[in-house]
Order: C-alpha cells, then structure tokens, then sequence
C-alpha cells in the first residue's frame, strides 16, 4: 500500500514538475512535493544505502549536480534567493530516485500509457472543439504571463491559440518536445518498431503546431527507418505513407496556407522572424555573455536574473528559453556538467550505429537550445535513465 502511495504521489510530481499548464497559474506549489524529496533521500541514503553501491555515471553525475548546487549556495551573494536552488535540488533528487527505484521497462510502460491517454483525450478534445467546432464549455484560467486557459485538469487549450493542442502542457511546444524524444527512444527501450504508437504520436505531433517539432520528423524517420531490418523497409514506408495521409487530412488547410501564404502561424515564424523565433536564437547568446561575467563560479540565481532583467531589452527576447546555456550562466563552468550528461547519456544509446546517435544529440540539442526545461523532472529521469548504460541495451528490431 506504501508503495503504491509512493508512486502515485511521484506521477504527481512528474506531471506538475514537467511542464504541467497549473504550473504557470498562480502560485507554485512544487514545494508539495517536498516530502517526497525528504523520503527519496531516506531511501537512496538509508535504505538503498547508495554510497556503497558501485558508482555509475548516473549516480556520479547527481552527486556532482548536488554538490554543484550547495557550492553555489556557499560561493554566490544570492541575497536569500535560496528558492530556485532548492526547487531545482528536490526536482533532481526525485528524478534519480526514480530511476534507481524502477527499471527502465517498468517506468516506460507506465510514461508510454500516461502519454497515450494524453494524446487520444487532446485528440478529441482536438476533433470536438477545433475541427467540428464545438464551444468549449471548460472553465476557463489565467496564467502568470497572462495567458488563458481552458482547465479539463488532464486536457488544456490556449483560448486565443486553440488550433495548437498543449495536451496538459502550459505551452505546444514542450509537448511537441516530449512527442519527438518518445519517437525516438521507444525502439530503443521496447526493443521494436510500434507502429501503432509511432502514428498516433505523429498525428499529435503535427496538431501541436509546432515549428520545431514538425521540422523534426524528417531526423525522427530516419531515425526510425535506420532501426529496420531490410526487409522491412516496405512496411515502414507504407506507415510513413499513412502518417502524411493522416496528417494531411488533419492540416491540410494549414499546409496549403502555408505553401501559398508566409504570414502563417506555422512556417511563417521563420520566414517572418517573429518574437519566439528571435527569443530562442538570441537567448543563448545572452546566457553565454552573461556566463562569461563569472566563468568559474557562475553567477547564482539572484545575479543572473538581475543581469537577465537588465539586458535582454537589447536582445528583443521575450522570455528564457535555453537550458542548455542557462546552468553554465548560473553556476559557471560546472553547468556544462548537463550537456555532459545529455551528450553521454545519448551515446549511450544501443542504435544501430553512431551516426544515428549523432543524429538524435542533435536532436536533443535542438530541443534543450529552445525550451527551458532546467527544472523539468522528465527530462531528468530520461537523461539518469540514458546514463546508466545497463538500462537501455540494444535488441533485435522487427
């Protein structure tokens, strides 16, 4: 019974600390899940007695994320600003203790399920309210940024965006995200090609609306195709030919307007370099600047977003996007330990061949250069899954 608390209380804390639309609405209440950081640590300290099991990079790089941690507490003025650091460490401590809790198979069935429900309930939430129509009768919330949601709990809309599914996301572009990296590492942990899986997250891929993401499917079919026996090239180019089918006949207004028309919600933010194309290619360059005021010893949290504040007037950027250049930023040379972690734990991944994991760090990058996901406890968990080397072996694919 315990262990059943357990882990529904860590459902929780995956599906509010990853992205989650609540979680922009009024105040945060990740410190609920304080307790369970408190017994994650019992568990891995006292209970699983983790400093006498043989080190691993999954376990040396979370150690080395916690001491990075308190030595910018220590070294950093952060003027009581102690918040981000303490978030950041319960959402690291709780992604770990999962991994170390569950094997890779067990946790993948029950993600895989969760985000199969999430799909097929915005589908037709998608169907009903988007193609057929239909006045949306949830109730509606306003977030921190003042954007407006409809709130089903388990499926959000943005009420002036309501063509681009978010699923339970506070914006498209994490849930395209999350999509793609599925694509990618379900072969890899099932061992085999779900077709049926694999259609269904393009179909929802494509309704997200998504820039980045819909750019993604020529890597991501690549990728999968790499992953087929010979004699299986037929059947996957007969899915791939019912995906377009299926996605053509979802969009097919908005392919063709975008053909005829570069002012279009979708290919028309590149064509038109709107504030979001701009944010996500000069907030990197901003982090960077900023990283260099304090190499070493990074610059905490309170500086940071001070000089953040103060200069991203001159950079036109309308929010922070970039994970992969903000903990360098913040904690200096030791926050390039993330990219470390992401670029091994991809290496380590049983594909065919190296190119094909070139492909999809890249991938990784891509998507890590354009959303913050520096407190995203399922990004976390797959890169601690990625790292252990014995969790995601390469299997024979049919």
């Amino acid at each position: 019974m315990f262990n059943f608390f357990i882990a529904i209380y860590s459902l929780a804390a995956i599906i509010y600390n990853s992205g989650y639309a609540l979680i922009t609405v009024g105040e945060n209440f990740s410190y609920i899940f304080v307790p369970l950081a408190m017994y994650n640590v019992y568990y891995l300290i006292l209970k699983k007695r983790i400093i006498r099991h043989k080190i691993t990079l999954s376990s040396f790089i979370f150690l080395l994320m916690i001491l990075m941690i308190f030595l910018s507490i220590v070294i950093n003025n952060n003027m009581g600003l102690y918040a981000p650091y303490f978030r950041f460490l319960m959402v690291i401590v709780n992604a770990y203790a999962i991994t170390f809790r569950y094997t890779i198979s067990q946790f993948w069935e029950k993600f895989k399920f969760l985000f199969i429900t999430i799909s097929v309930i915005s589908l037709i939430a998608y169907l009903f309210f988007v193609l057929l129509n239909v006045t949306c009768f949830l109730p509606k919330v306003i977030n921190n940024n003042g954007v407006m949601y409809y709130n089903g709990l388990i499926y959000f809309a943005m009420i002036n965006d309501m063509e681009r599914n978010i699923g339970v996301f506070w914006e498209p572009g994490i849930f395209a995200s999350f999509i793609v990296i599925m694509l990618l590492l379900d072969p890899i942990v099932e061992k085999k090609i779900d077709k049926k899986f694999s259609l269904l997250m393009l179909v929802t891929l494509f309704t997200t609306k998504s820039t980045a993401g819909i750019l993604l499917i020529p890597l991501i079919f690549i990728v999968i195709i790499s992953e087929f026996k010979v004699n299986n090239l037929k059947k996957t180019l007969n899915y791939l030919i019912v995906s377009i089918v299926s996605i053509f006949f979802i969009g097919y207004t908005d392919i063709i307007g975008n053909i005829f028309n570069s002012n279009s919600q979708l290919f028309g933010k590149i064509v038109n370099k709107s504030g979001s194309v701009v944010t996500r290619m000069n907030g990197p360059v901003l982090d960077l600047k900023i990283f260099l005021f304090s190499p070493l010893l990074g610059n905490g949290y309170y500086k940071y977003f001070n000089y953040w504040s103060t200069m991203s007037h001159e950079y036109n950027l309308l929010a922070r996007t970039s994970t992969l250049t903000f903990f360098p930023a913040v904690y200096g040379i030791s926050g390039f330990l993330y990219f470390y972690a992401v670029a091994n734990g991809v290496y380590k991944l049983r594909y065919i061949n190296k190119f094909v994991n070139l492909l999809v760090l890249l991938v990784f990058i891509f998507i890590l250069s354009k959303e913050p996901h520096q407190n995203n406890m399922l990004m976390f968990i797959l890169i601690f899954y990625m790292l252990n080397e014995n969790c995601i072996k390469k299997g024979k694919y049919d």
